[in-house]
């Protein structure tokens, strides 16, 4: 862990968290979610674990930050009929406040896919339903998508931008967006942002950030 200071620099805070490679919980079969869960002073880290990526069920732990390391806080999720190499978390302020929810998109089998939410909590994540669900046979399916949560309109409520290409490899996208509709939950189509003929997908990077206005 580096801390930032006001001087932009980096100082050097330690190891928050070291685990033996015999509790299961490894490099190799662990993906790392950080997320404000606890409100915006302090960043937690909620982690997915796998045996088999590509065969269904996993974990979602909590580590809470104390500030000075983390602490085990227990099972945040469990599911038996999801699997870790079909799903992409997407934190956000979904429902609005101070903690940041958990937002997930996962490929169905028809090869579109599904976004949904859970609202974080004093006690814990809190589900919210599915917001979006994109059949196959759309141009908007789950393997040719980039999804982009980011608060486009400034309204407290994170929005989820998405970015298409039928080619990841060739020049050309469009950029969408799906407008968060607050207290009532879901997602409405805002409509196309951006169309591109000369980028690549696959070799584009989308940093959302709040900058001066």
């Amino acid at each position: 862990m580096f801390a930032a200071n006001k001087n932009f620099s980096l100082t050097w805070k330690g190891v928050w968290w070291s685990e033996s490679g015999s509790t299961g919980v490894t490099f190799a079969n662990t993906l790392f979610v950080p997320s404000n869960s606890s409100g915006p002073k302090r960043t937690n880290l909620y982690y997915a674990t796998s045996t088999n990526w590509s065969s269904s069920g996993f974990a979602l732990g909590l580590m809470t930050s104390t500030g000075a390391t983390f602490d085990y806080s227990g099972t945040a999720w469990a599911t038996t009929s999801l699997e870790l190499s079909q799903i992409k978390f997407l934190p956000g302020y979904w429902s609005g406040g101070t903690r940041e929810g958990l937002g997930y998109v996962t490929a169905n089998s028809d090869g579109g896919f599904s976004f949904a939410v859970f609202t974080s909590t004093k006690s814990g994540l809190v589900w919210k339903g599915v917001w979006w669900a994109s059949p196959g046979s759309s141009q908007v399916d789950y393997g040719n998508t980039l999804f982009i949560p980011a608060d486009t309109n400034g309204d407290g409520y994170t929005d989820l931008d998405y970015a298409t290409a039928t080619n990841w490899s060739a020049p050309g996208f469009s950029l969408a967006t799906m407008l968060n509709n607050g207290k009532s939950g879901g997602l409405t189509y805002e409509g196309q942002q951006w169309d591109d003929s000369s980028l690549m997908l696959s070799e584009t990077e989308f940093i959302p950030s709040d900058l001066p206005t």
